[in-house]
């Protein structure tokens, strides 16, 4: 191996130690804090003190000099706190989480191929010396030393030049343990899979072959025998294979899996950092953290789980006097469950606050000029929602309108689902289901359009076949009885874009799919169904990462490619108003297009915006400032206004204010689509009364579009 390589492994190696480091000092950090028992937590320094020793050792190993540095000073500290010179308080807490952070920092610097030196490991290098430096004080009285530890220990020099011999770590047995790429595992998986499939195909076409063509029996004899005796054989092996192959893919599999803990490293962190930031107390709790899942599931999770720990400090929890005065403790308690449930696993994030306010909920629906659910849960799931939200402040954690909707589509992503229960002024659920593992899942095989596609088994709640007369209108719409409340009944093939199918004979049964999702149902026509099987999932690319209604793509054991479907974007597809029932039936005249007026003073974005509105089937007006856009609102009629805000004449919040203030036009949904990201710029434009506030500088095309969707 050439010294590059050589050199970039074991950076590789260093980066992977150096994020297993933080989540350490996070961990004892934490622990430290809540620790009262003094022979804990001397223990507990001394494990945070073999850290910092350890990592300090891998910095000069890969001449990482900024890092080795910060982690001599760290042992200084610590030693001195290990000998009773120095504190084990608050402040040592601090500095320690102050150090997860840069190690985090730097480790993702060195990730991006950057120097691990940046600001947050200066101002720790700063933090270090300094408290060092503080040890002049007179000495505290030194914790307890443990009884194996013996008065024969040797010290650490006061001064911190040079630390003490490092208790030695426990010993593994040789060769237990082994660190393997991700990607590896990923591409064994693959592959594995790959095999099973050729494994299956291969058998269904030995199966066929060893039919005899002439349809005599083989077992009497005739001259078909020994090639039948052939085709035994041959199918006998190909079994064989596949019971192998099955075993194979289990054991890589089984590699894959990883406690759900893992998934949770971040979140004690987070909850006592809102907290602290918010004035509030709280204390978390994890359940079920042994419980594993595919490692692919777990990352995933991870991001939904973060946001929802923290907006259940920020926003879902009261303040301890306000706690106190309704009975309750004065920390609010924050707890993450995982279970199984089958072939998923159930994540539930609950917290005993406040809990949701129904009557708010539906008085921002109305301002936003959405329905108004009368059942309360069906108002809690308004909350996932793009730009919904209720809070009254615009904070760095939670309170712009964004968050729930993202935690929505990431588990959706996964082919999962999500969905909250509140009690006002007993707490607030969330509950995600996921599936255990992202490759190898149970899927209906459909043909829809002249294509096939996979729909997760998991969102099929049945499959039946209807004729035309048995459909029942209901709200402008083709409905199924199905023995409560009417299911909406629309086209797979119209509700994904392609071409609806002819119309239906009376009397011409039509194959149906019924899907769940967020708490509701959708019947949707098909050409036809295949079958159910396993399939391999495989990710799209960047390109196409986004496409609505698809998570993935499976190859078929026929050697066909279908797109696999999330069954709770194809259920809201469903029941959006704009869905037709009759596309079941016949294809009807298209609706008229919805009229968007665009407003932006740089032609080249306003090209842009309206090339992206006219693809998706809109008809688009444009206007190149706000006073121009004005005067076509009085002169012609509109279904929503996407505007900029910095534009000459008539900026975007003195035309969104102009709206709102005319009676013809109050209801008018309006988009901002701007480059100001400030939280003042987006205060501003939600009390203009603008209905959804978008940022150029993180501008997704998929986000514009469906928050226009929602909003119409």
């Amino acid at each position: 191996m050439d010294l590059a390589r050589l050199q970039a492994r074991l950076m590789e190696t260093y980066v992977a130690e150096l994020e297993e480091h933080v989540a350490e000092l996070n961990g004892g950090a934490l622990a430290l804090e809540s620790e009262g028992d003094a022979a804990r937590r001397s223990e507990l320094v001394r494990t945070l003190f073999r850290t910092a020793h350890s990592l300090k050792g891998a910095s000069r190993a890969v001449e990482q000099p900024a890092v080795e540095k910060a982690c001599h000073l760290l042992e200084g500290v610590l030693s001195k706190v290990r000998d009773g010179v120095l504190p084990s308080g608050p402040a040592l807490v601090d500095i320690l989480l102050k150090g997860a952070d840069a190690f985090a920092d730097a480790a993702s610097r060195l990730r991006a191929n950057r120097p691990a030196e940046g600001p947050l490991l200066g101002a720790l290098t700063e933090a270090l010396a300094a408290a060092e430096a503080g040890s002049a004080a007179a000495p505290v009285r030194p914790p307890p030393a443990p009884a194996e530890q013996g008065g024969g220990g040797t010290g650490t020099p006061a001064d911190g030049t040079e630390e003490a011999a490092p208790e030695p770590e426990p010993q593994r047995e040789a060769g237990r343990t082994v660190r393997v790429a991700s990607a590896r595992l990923d591409g064994l998986l693959a592959r594995s899979g790959e095999l099973r499939l050729v494994l299956r195909r291969l058998r269904r076409e030995a199966t066929s072959l060893g039919q005899p063509a002439d349809g005599r029996d083989a077992a009497a004899g005739g001259p078909a025998a020994p090639a039948a005796k052939g085709f035994d054989a041959l199918l006998a092996s190909v079994r064989a294979a596949g019971l192998a192959a099955d075993l194979l893919d289990g054991e890589v599999r089984a590699l894959r899996l990883l406690p759900f803990s893992e998934a949770c490293e971040a979140l004690p962190r987070a909850v006592r950092d809102v907290a602290r930031l918010t004035g509030k107390e709280a204390t978390f709790a994890i359940e079920g953290e042994g419980v594993e899942i595919d490692r692919s599931v777990l990352q995933a999770l991870k991001d939904p789980l973060l946001h929802l720990v923290r907006n259940a400090v920020d926003h879902g929890s009261e303040g301890p006097e306000e706690r106190m005065a309704a009975g309750k403790a004065r920390a609010v308690i924050i707890k993450v469950a995982a279970s199984l449930e089958g072939s998923r696993v159930l994540v539930r994030v609950s917290d005993d606050g406040r809990g949701m306010d129904p009557a708010a909920i539906r008085a921002r629906a109305i301002r936003t000029g959405l329905p108004v659910p009368e059942d309360d849960a069906e108002a809690f799931r308004l909350v996932f929602l793009p730009g919904f939200s209720t809070s009254a402040a615009v904070t760095g954690i939670s309170g712009r309108g964004v968050g729930l909707d993202v935690v929505r589509s990431r588990v959706e992503s996964l082919g999962g689902s999500v969905d909250v229960a509140s009690v006002r002024g007993a707490g607030t659920t969330f509950s995600l289901r996921v599936p255990l593992t992202l490759t190898v899942v149970r899927a209906l095989v459909v043909e829809a359009g002249g294509h096939p596609f996979a729909i997760p088994s998991a969102g099929v709640d049945r499959l039946l076949r209807v004729a035309p007369e048995e459909l029942r209108p209901a709200g402008g719409r083709e409905t199924l009885l199905l023995g409560g409340p009417p299911v909406p009944a629309v086209s797979l093939a119209g509700a994904l874009g392609l071409p609806l199918p002819p119309a239906a004979s009376p009397g011409q049964k039509i194959p149906f799919v019924v899907l769940s999702g967020d708490g509701k149902q959708a019947a949707f026509a098909l050409d036809r169904v295949r079958s159910e099987e396993e399939i391999l999932v495989k990710e799209l690319g960047p390109r196409v990462l986004h496409v609505r209604h698809v998570s993935g793509a499976a190859v078929l054991p026929s050697g066909e490619v279908a797109l696999v479907l999330t069954p709770q974007a194809l259920v809201r597809t469903a029941l959006a108003p704009s869905a037709g029932g009759g596309a079941v039936l016949r294809a009807e005249r298209p609706a008229p297009r919805r009229r968007l007026l665009v407003v932006e003073d740089s032609p080249t974005i306003r090209s842009l915006e309206q090339a992206i509105l006219e693809a998706a089937g809109y008809a688009v007006v444009a206007a190149p400032d706000g006073e121009e856009a004005w005067r076509l609102l009085g002169e012609r009629e509109f279904d929503a206004v996407v505007s900029d805000i910095e534009m000459p004449w008539l900026d975007g919040f003195a035309l969104t204010e102009a709206i709102r203030s005319s009676p013809r036009l109050a209801k008018l949904p309006v988009v901002l689509l701007t480059s100001r990201e400030s939280d003042g710029d987006r205060a501003r434009g939600l009390a203009a009364g603008a209905d959804a506030y978008l940022v150029k500088s993180a501008f997704d095309q998929a986000n514009l579009l469906e928050t226009i969707s929602q909003l119409l």
